[in-house]
């Protein structure tokens, strides 16, 4: 019970940054000893800063915290995987070749994709390679592998393998775990962030889709670095400063502000 609100406190945390003693006592139902004992084990490993009444964020901590399921995480900032998705189809011409993950930001991409012409696409998502596979005007390869059950996402060394065909893609459309934008993107699977970084090596411009609950989230693996990113597709919700330091290392930042 006690790890599972620590995770929870976690979440808050990445969304809210500042939180209240009070604040934590009536989310959780806890006294104050109970909240003060969490949050002393939370400084501990370095995810948060004890402030007087409550506690904050630390700058971008590097615990990690465990990756929601795969339906929990379609229904979390939905409308603004939407927007951003169709966002950063813009960016892809007809004609390209392209990879795209198996988070859930890069599925909404995926479901934008109709409206190009001659695009070859190359996903180690199950769930993307059976979507976009109907379309005649798309051709896809899947990445084999072994499949991981959480994410249906292949990953491992007959996944790297399939890759060394391939000499040079045009756009690789990742999603992530977090952003932290003076590092990059991190992932909690290790075996994804190996497949990542070969993709990475192969690809012309990088797209990455990542709302603003994803901006200074830690995890496992440091996984494409930011001066690797060509363009960030973000929403409404990413703060000012971190689109201003993005700009400033000569990343292009797109604010999906809406559905047109």
């Amino acid at each position: 019970m006690k790890m599972q609100r620590i995770q929870e406190m976690k979440k808050l945390f990445i969304s809210k940054r500042n939180i209240t003693n009070k604040e934590l006592c009536d989310t959780f139902g806890i006294s104050i000893e109970t909240v003060r004992r969490d949050l002393s084990y939370l400084e501990s490993e370095g995810f948060i800063r004890k402030v007087y009444g409550g506690a904050s964020l630390a700058e971008f901590s590097q615990a990690a915290i465990p990756v929601d399921d795969w339906e929990v995480r379609m229904n979390t900032n939905s409308v603004s995987k939407l927007r951003m998705a169709e966002r950063a189809v813009e960016l892809i011409p007809d004609g390209s070749t392209i990879f795209l993950d198996s988070g859930t930001s890069v599925y909404e991409v995926s479901t934008f994709l109709a409206s190009r012409s001659n695009i070859t696409v190359l996903t180690n998502s199950i769930r993307i390679a059976e979507i976009l596979g109907m379309n005649p005007n798309i051709l896809v390869y899947f990445i084999g592998g072994v499949i991981k059950t959480d994410s249906l996402a292949s990953t491992g060394i007959f996944a790297t393998e399939f890759l060394a065909n391939f000499y040079h893609l045009d756009y690789a459309v990742f999603s992530c775990d977090g952003f932290i934008p003076e590092l990059g993107t991190t992932e909690q699977s290790l075996e994804l962030s190996i497949l990542k970084k070969q993709i990475i090596s192969k690809t012309g411009k990088i797209i990455l889709v990542v709302d603003h609950s994803k901006i200074g989230v830690p995890g496992n693996c440091l996984c494409c670095p930011s001066e690797k990113i060509d363009t960030v597709v973000t929403d409404e919700g990413t703060p000012a400063e971190v689109i201003s330091l993005l700009q400033k290392g000569n990343i292009n930042v797109v604010v999906a502000s809406g559905i047109r």
